[in-house]
């Protein structure tokens, strides 16, 4: 009976932890892959897949809309117009509190008052270092301003609370 076969059975098998596998020359430790790489192998795959995807339905609609071009492209205009000037002379009002031109059925003039009360300030650039007047932002004309968190929950929850204001006073007819 040849013993070396027998031999290199038991040492291709590996050790009783599995822990080696057979190699010509020497034992080596087996490879595992790490939990984390695969979880990063996991991820990577999976955004591709959703990229892969997201790109398909963005080139298929570019090719599909009239006039060739994507939805990107494709947009409704307000009834206010694109600009501020537009915006004016179709006789539409700036709110502050939404930093947006709304047409006269869509004004609401007491939460504009509420609003334009409070000690708001405004920016023009994002780390808040260079103020702008609030007499400029309320004309409408200022393109960006940035706000502080605040004001920005405020712009949020004001309507919210005027709304509830508005439903609870109000009487059902039937």
């Amino acid at each position: 009976m040849d013993h070396r076969w027998l031999m290199e059975e038991d040492l291709s098998r590996g050790s009783e932890a599995g822990d080696f596998i057979r190699s010509p020359e020497k034992l080596e430790p087996k490879r595992k892959i790490s939990s984390t790489w695969q979880r990063v192998i996991i991820f990577s795959s999976a955004f591709g897949i959703a990229f892969g995807i997201t790109l398909y339905f963005l080139t298929r609609s570019r090719i599909s809309s009239p006039g060739n071009t994507s939805f990107l492209d494709v947009y409704e205009e307000s009834p206010c117009g694109n600009t501020p000037e537009q915006a004016s002379s179709r006789g539409c009002k700036f709110e502050m509190q939404n930093l947006a031109w709304m047409p006269e059925e869509c004004y609401d003039a007491e939460l504009a008052e509420e609003w334009n009360q409070m000690p708001w300030q405004f920016w023009l650039d994002a780390d808040l270092q260079r103020p702008v007047a609030k007499s400029e932002v309320v004309k409408g004309f200022v393109p960006h301003v940035h706000v502080t968190y605040m004001q920005h929950k405020h712009h949020y929850c004001s309507p919210i609370d005027h709304v509830m204001q508005i439903s609870s006073s109000s009487t059902v007819e039937s």
